[in-house]
């Protein structure tokens, strides 16, 4: 996207020979009303950027009383690599205010290494969000903001989770990464440019397709898709509804980051997020926001529903007539439409070919008949 200008908030400088950082938006002031010289340098008190690969970059300008410096590096990656990474890094942590205002986390200095002599890659140890250099296949990581917004979600992540109650779990941390910076751009294509095109690293919508648990079970990067994907339709679904863009997105943000603190896993995000969106203290008479918020969840495949399986698992070899499988349901939202039309019961594997038998219900209770393998062998 072209390149834009930012307001460098709360940034080391020297001015009239006096060390002072700039306020939220960007100024300073110093004694007199003359000219005077300034040393700017891509670090501060919030986001205290190391350069790895060399000294922090600085740069000198004069400045007149009311005027503005622009400090640009557009054509020296390693230096615009130092820039981009305290602007971005910066600007997530003021977006995360929006929904974590208490977390004590983002009232605590940043460190943030750039430069680093490796490539195609990006990481948080938890805190310290650190990027690697260009090569001739990927970008340097922290020219790209959503890449920087990512890897502060990890952190966030981490400083965020409820103890005994949250979990750090890799694939979610990723999922909920990808979401972070995709709320911030508001483009659902996560990392482009990564790989020095347009096309996005990771797409939480894509148009003909939508990654479901637990089908699109992967590594951690695929798997995290799942939960981002549904958060992205819940943003939408949410911004539809309310008929204002901010207020679907603060109301998605809210609810995504009840996630962030106290689910354990992906498919405990959906608990999570309609807890946070009860207003009465009891989700058996339902929240404001619950069909909406299941029929986002479950397009991934993250439902309440749930099935136990009973059946028996060995018979004996004077067993000759198929044997029952019996599956019971719990968990169908009656309120949002959940309703269970057909059970298929299927086999694979074993001492006889992979196939199907429609199961048949008593209430929540389906049963299907299944054929018997020869003896000795399973299925």
């Amino acid at each position: 996207r072209p390149r834009q200008v930012y307001a460098a908030p709360r940034l080391q400088l020297r001015a009239a020979g006096v060390d002072t950082v700039t306020d939220a938006s960007g100024g300073f002031a110093w004694p007199g009303t003359l000219s005077t010289s300034v040393t700017l340098t891509p670090t501060g008190p919030d986001v205290e950027v190391t350069n790895v690969a060399g000294a922090l970059a600085s740069f000198d300008a004069t400045i007149s009383p009311g005027g503005v410096v622009t400090w640009s590096a557009a054509t020296d990656a390693n230096v615009d690599a130092q820039l981009s990474a305290f602007i971005h890094a910066s600007l997530v942590r003021t977006y995360a205010r929006r929904f974590a205002p208490e977390l004590a986390f983002l009232d605590e200095q940043l460190p943030v290494r750039v430069n680093i002599a490796d490539e195609c890659n990006a990481f948080s140890n938890g805190t310290t969000i650190s990027f690697f250099a260009a090569s001739t296949r990927c970008e340097n990581t922290a020219r790209i903001a959503d890449v920087v917004y990512h890897e502060f979600g990890h952190s966030v992540h981490s400083h965020s989770i409820i103890p005994g109650v949250g979990f750090f779990d890799g694939a979610f941390s990723e999922g909920l990464s990808d979401y972070l910076a995709a709320t911030i751009t508001d483009d659902s294509g996560m990392g482009r440019g990564f790989f020095k095109t347009d096309s996005p690293l990771r797409e939480l919508d894509p148009p003909d397709s939508e990654a479901v648990w637990p089908r699109d079970i992967d590594e951690i990067h695929r798997t995290g898709v799942i939960f981002g994907g549904a958060m992205w339709d819940l943003r939408k679904a949410l911004i539809a509804e309310l008929g204002d863009h901010d207020a679907g997105v603060r109301l998605a943000d809210t609810l995504f980051y009840a996630a962030v603190r106290r689910a354990s896993s992906i498919p405990a995000t959906l608990i999570e997020i309609l807890a946070a969106d009860d207003d009465d203290g009891d989700l058996t008479n339902g929240t404001p926001h619950e069909c909406t918020i299941r029929a986002a969840f479950g397009r991934h495949g993250l439902r309440t529903l749930r099935g136990e399986i009973d059946a028996p698992g060995t018979v004996t070899s004077a067993v000759a007539s198929p044997t029952p499988v019996r599956l019971t349901l719990t968990g169908a939202d009656l309120r949002c439409g959940d309703r269970i039309d057909q059970v298929t019961i299927e086999w694979r594997d074993g001492g006889i070919a992979p196939g199907a038998a429609p199961a048949t219900a008593v209430d929540d209770v389906w049963t299907s008949d299944l054929p018997l393998p020869a003896d000795g062998q399973a299925m």
